[in-house]
């Protein structure tokens, strides 16, 4: 629940991934900065500088941004609070709230997360690459060998 420009991201970011991808069947889901974790772990919801407010007022989509959070019940006291200036930077609930902010990870990977492909396809992969990685460590040394050997 960013600002205006920072929900625009997560449209921004679906639109162009289908469109790259040129599917539609992706599944997007947020996952930080939600309504529920600004309210719930009490993430300072407004803009600190000046400078931020007429940036974010200045902003066309402002208004249509206003009208979606004052629709949402959670936070309609927080936009009568705040005239409508609510906003939290993703860098603030990693900042304020670490922990909180790696469960969310976890909890939105472990939805997602099929341990049956992980050894099936990770696995072997990272097995190749070690194996590869001592390879080339024997072909250091061995090439360093021979360069202090004068040959």
């Amino acid at each position: 629940m960013r600002g205006v420009s920072g929900e625009d991201i997560v449209r921004d970011f679906r639109d162009r991934i289908k469109m790259l991808s040129e599917r539609e069947d992706i599944i997007f889901e947020k996952v930080a900065v939600t309504a529920d974790q600004i309210l719930d772990l009490k993430l300072p919801a407004r803009p600190e500088s000046a400078e931020e407010i007429r940036k974010i007022q200045r902003d066309p989509r402002y208004q249509k941004y206003v009208e979606k959070l004052r629709s949402d019940p959670r936070l309609a006291p927080l936009v009568e609070r705040y005239g409508g200036l609510v906003r939290v930077e993703l860098d603030a609930l990693v900042a304020l709230k670490p922990e909180d902010f790696k469960q969310i990870l976890r909890n939105a990977l472990s939805r997602y997360f099929d341990e049956n492909i992980y050894r099936e396809k990770t696995l072997p992969k990272m097995e190749e690459l070690k194996e590869k990685a001592e390879e080339y460590r024997r072909q250091s040394f061995e090439n360093l060998r021979k360069l202090l050997e004068g040959g």
